[in-house]
């Protein structure tokens, strides 16, 4: 009996030797884990996993909603960036599977909504669309998916609460589309409303589309800004 209990004791100091590295990699939250298999002792988590704080994420930011975001503490420059009318009221036309893009429209108050579209059903890649969204006011709200889920997000995807930061607030994302229209619609306290868009991490100004004089139109390069009020 006791070389069994000697055993046993021995089998259990191997095995809770073995516990650090079983944990960060068993597909549950548990540990020291922020999120599954992430934080803590383990690996350090990607844009919009759980977080207690900065040292659990990638990008060393753990945002305002305990989830990892950029390091965004400040306003991005918008130094260069245009800012252009649009037309608030009006709708913009995209084209889900067959044209990788954004799709910008807006209603008069600082009233906005932001989506984008992939290019799977012709091109058959995923697209990677991320980027940032921002104003020296603050944001109202912000809606994931669009009022009425029009463009929802999937479950993976990023999209960061509202971050007030020097200078205005900020929102960032970072999510993948095929075939469908994903997005989020947000109200700003000041106008104009400034964009950094990108798809597969790089900027394509010709791809973003908002109406603007009775027509579709697309900004003259990435960051760019937008107002309804003349």
């Amino acid at each position: 009996m006791r070389i069994a209990i000697a055993t046993f004791v021995l089998m259990g100091s191997l095995l809770a030797g073995c516990g650090p590295v079983r944990h960060c990699n068993d597909g549950i939250r548990n540990g020291d884990e922020s999120d599954i298999d992430c934080g803590g002792t383990c690996g350090a988590c990607d844009l919009g996993f759980h977080c207690l704080g900065d040292t659990d994420c990638i990008s060393t930011f753990c945002g305002v909603d305990a989830r990892c975001t950029p390091d965004v503490t400040t306003l991005p420059s918008t130094a260069g960036a245009s800012t252009f009318l649009i037309d608030p009221g009006v709708g913009i036309v995209v084209q889900p599977g067959t044209q990788a893009g954004y799709g910008i429209t807006a209603n008069v108050g600082g009233s906005y909504r932001l989506v984008w579209t992939g290019d799977r059903g012709s091109s058959g890649t995923y697209r990677e669309f991320a980027g940032t969204v921002w104003t020296g006011g603050t944001f109202d709200s912000i809606t994931a998916g669009c009022a009425d889920d029009a463009c929802p997000l999937e479950s993976d995807d990023f999209l960061s609460a509202v971050t007030p930061v020097s200078g205005g607030a900020v929102i960032t994302f970072d999510t993948f589309a095929t075939t469908g229209i994903d997005g989020f619609d947000f109200t700003s306290t000041t106008e104009p409303v400034f964009f950094d868009l990108n798809i597969d991490g790089q900027r394509y100004p010709t791809l973003v589309f908002f109406p603007s004089g009775g027509a579709a139109a697309s900004p003259d390069a990435v960051p760019f800004g937008l107002t309804t009020s003349p």
